[in-house]
């Protein structure tokens, strides 16, 4: 095995998993549901152009019904980007309070060394 994967799939001993070690591993967890709300706010945003293409009747013309429905569902859109925002918010709020306890963690540990 290459330095490059040293580590990956490895067990750490107990001895190993220190409280500041524990929170890190919460600390990923959390970010991975950050990275999943900032890309369900990218797909969002892709379907806003979508349907911002349509209003203009791109790719193809589309009559005056089809451009209003197309604006509704840009407003249908953003009203979903706003709660996924605010999900967002939660999340990086809880990720700031993991950090800062991981800090008096890691603060303590080279303290007691």
């Amino acid at each position: 095995m290459g330095k490059a994967t040293e580590g990956i799939g490895s067990t750490v001993p107990n001895d190993i998993r220190t409280p500041a070690y524990k929170q890190s591993e919460l600390l990923d967890v959390e970010l991975l549901d950050a990275f999943a709300q900032v890309e369900a706010l990218l797909r969002g945003g892709r379907e806003v152009q979508r349907e911002a293409l349509r209003v203009r009747g791109l790719p193809e013309p589309v009559s005056p019904s089809q451009r209003v429905a197309a604006c509704r569902s840009i407003c249908d859109h953003l009203n979903e980007m706003t709660d996924q925002c605010r999900s967002l918010m939660d999340v990086l709020h809880d990720l700031k309070g993991t950090a800062s306890e991981l800090e008096k963690l890691l603060e303590a540990e080279a303290s007691s060394t």
